[in-house]
């Protein structure tokens, strides 16, 4: 790293030219970053470092999420990978691969402070997180076309899955990384050759059409000491990281945890076995009974016998007697009533199936618009902090030209004032930031105060107009809102039991069989059995039958109008989401020409006022002007974010598929203007 410039040398240090100027300012905002982080090195700090003007850093650089942009392209990872990849002599995968490691492993031991510390601000920054990401998603696309490239060639498995192996590649090498930099001499340092040797192997042997597993398997005692690393670099470095998670990780765990899934699923169990009922009605049915009875008087007779024999006492009615019933019942006919009742149930459980879909559909909008309230809370407190660099910036600025003699005490009166208005901003932004992570906690499932780090989103979908159409997305939610597939069973059960009722005017007919064992007595043997044919017709019930029937006429047209309700509600939703999404595009594209036209202003506002040829009201209304046009970006984004959520919802489709259906007409479109 070049030295930094010391007050002797800012004469010479201000007379370089543009280019060395920033080299300057990157290397200075380099030693920063590492020795003090991201989130506590301020603007003014870089410019003491450099020895200039804080305005000058924004001269180069709109923020420190640039300035750390430029430190990582200086770096050129990404066009290291691809020239190794384009390498003309063709080298064995396991030379790429180790080539790869080595450079990689290389870059960071030559910037270990600054690696360390992006590593940790990583997990609990966003803004960072999204600077690395564009960086880390170049180089895992060029490793994935690369494995591609293999597997025509055959030199991989068909499915060896090119993104998992990527993260895992790298990662690993991160991790050791960490290791021999935190855990040193606490755990025993592995040469980094070695290490790069084994870990290739060991992925490559894994992906080998015909694995050698004697080869590959000496190898698995670098992998487990690698593992022991990474467990004890959290413990012994003192780390300690936040729960980072995705979107998708996020409904996941909802979906597990919150108690309208399990009152949906419990619905559900209810349902199903109300059908079991109905079907045991049609099968036979056993019992068995016992009874034991004490009774008197008792009632008994003499009866005299020939001689030699004495006379025989009979008893009519014995003091004690047991019973025991065995009834077998089995139903032949019964006028259609246990067919309607069946399939009445039957419905009732696909009912509950599309409302327990629809439970999800719904707990996933909500955890989605959670997740995407708590980077919109994130991005505005970055707004509200870097509000409050730009006015400590002029402040510092009033200072000095107050200390010159160029500027009144009002213009450092007036900083200080809306120094204070930004920080109260920043607070309030904080606190909504722990507010959100709230929220979402408590949808999760996990205690409101739990930290929790969340995975930036994709930017969102900007489909052409001709792609918004709501009759395309009524279609789809007419046929795959759950919501009225539920409306639809219950229609049908309606239905069946109406035909209930209809058929409980019919006969009956089943048959009964019993056997018994009994006391024995003067006139009846200790057993007895009968096997009977019932017949029921029903003659007379004082209308019973008939108001039932009309009962369930009514809660037949009573679900059809709520089938209609919902329709209509349907239309209502997809139209709102439609319209909403196309309205949050275009917010966001205004927003963000607003945003670049606000930099701008605010860039020359500053340049004036430190040129001596502006006023203070101009930068500080240029300020406010720029926070605003942040958080309105900030807000527009999200928005759009939500609003494709609810599209999503309203047509019934996994995330997935509307984004098929916007990509799809994005493509049919522009074919339609090629054949133009």
């Amino acid at each position: 790293m070049k030295e930094l410039p010391t007050a002797k040398r800012t004469k010479r240090w201000v007379r370089l030219q543009r280019d060395d100027r920033r080299e300057q300012i990157l290397e200075a905002a380099m030693h920063l970053f590492a020795e003090k982080g991201f989130d506590r090195t301020t603007v003014d700090d870089i410019a003491d470092a450099c020895g200039v003007a804080p305005g000058l850093i924004y001269h180069y650089f709109d923020s420190k999420a640039s300035l750390l942009r430029a430190i990582l392209q200086r770096y050129r990872f990404p066009e290291m990978v691809a020239e190794i990849l384009r390498r003309p002599h063709k080298p064995t995968l396991e030379e790429t691969l180790t080539e790869i490691a080595h450079a990689y492993l290389t870059m960071l031991h030559e910037n270990a402070p600054f690696a360390l510390m992006l590593r940790s601000e990583v997990e609990r920054n966003p803004e960072v997180a999204r600077v690395v990401g564009v960086v880390a998603k170049t180089v895992k696309e060029l490793i994935c076309r690369y494995l591609a490239r293999q597997k025509r060639a055959g030199v991989i498995r068909k499915d060896v899955d090119a993104e998992v192996f990527a993260r895992v590649f790298f990662s690993t090498l991160m991790e050791f990384f960490i290791a021999q930099h935190r855990l040193t001499p606490i755990l025993h340092r592995l040469p980094p050759k070695r290490f790069v040797r084994g870990l290739v192997r060991l992925l490559i042997y894994g992906m080998l059409p015909h694995p050698s597993a004697k080869k590959a398997g000496r190898w698995f005692t670098v992998m487990r000491r690698l593992s022991l690393a990474c467990v004890a670099v959290c413990i012994a470095s003192g780390i300690s990281f936040a729960q980072q998670m995705t979107l998708q990780e996020c409904v996941e765990i909802a979906l597990r945890t919150h108690p309208q899934i399990r009152l949906a699923l419990s619905q559900r169990e209810a349902s199903v076995a109300r059908l079991r009922q109905a079907q045991a009605q049609w099968r036979p049915e056993l019992n068995l009974t016992g009874t034991q009875r004490q009774q008197g008087p008792t009632v008994s007779f003499t009866v005299p016998l020939p001689p030699p024999n004495p006379p025989r006492e009979i008893s009519v009615v014995r003091p004690s007697t047991q019973l025991l019933n065995l009834e077998l019942r089995q139903s032949i006919y019964d006028g259609g009533r246990f067919t309607a009742n069946i399939r009445s149930a039957r419905y009732f459980v696909d009912a509950s199936d599309a409302l327990l879909q629809a439970t999800r559909a719904q707990l996933t909008l909500r955890v989605t618009e959670a997740y995407a309230d708590v980077l919109a809370a994130q991005a505005l407190e970055e707004v509200a902090r870097q509000s409050v660099e730009r006015v400590q910036v002029v402040l510092k600025t009033a200072k000095a030209r107050l200390e010159a003699g160029v500027a009144p005490r009002f213009d450092v009166l007036r900083a200080e004032a809306e120094l204070a208005a930004a920080q109260e901003q920043l607070l309030t932004a904080q606190n909504a930031v722990a507010l959100a992570k709230a929220a979402l906690n408590q949808l999760l499932g996990r205690p409101t105060n739990a930290p929790i780090e969340v995975a930036p989103l994709p930017e969102p979908i900007t489909p052409s107009s001709e792609a918004l159409q709501t009759e395309t997305f009524l279609t789809q939610a007419l046929a795959h809102r759950p919501e009225l597939r539920s409306a639809e069973a219950q229609i049908q059960a309606a239905q069946e039991r109406v035909n209930f009722a209809k058929a409980d005017k019919n006969p009956l007919l089943f048959l009964s069989s019993n056997y018994q064992r009994q006391t024995e007595t003067g006139f009846s043997r200790d057993y007895a059995w009968s096997v009977n044919l019932i017949v029921q017709f029903p003659i007379f019930d004082s209308g019973r039958r008939e108001s039932v029937l009309q009962e369930q006429e009514a809660l037949l047209q009573q679900a059809l109008a709520q089938r209609e309700q919902l329709q209509r509600q349907i239309a209502l939703e997809v139209e709102q989401a439609v319209r909403n999404y196309q309205v949050a595009l275009q917010r966001l594209n205004t927003a963000r020409a607003a945003l670049a036209s606000a930099e701008e202003a605010f860039r020359l506002a500053r340049v004036r006022y430190e040129a001596g040829v502006g006023t203070q009201v101009e930068v500080l209304d240029a300020q406010v002007a720029l926070t605003q046009a942040r958080a309105n970006e900030v807000r527009a984004l999200y928005d759009a974010h939500k609003a494709f959520a609810r599209l999503v919802y309203a047509t019934g489709l996994s995330e997935a598929e509307v984004r098929k259906m916007l990509t799809n007409a994005q493509g049919s479109e522009a074919d339609a203007l090629a054949r133009r």
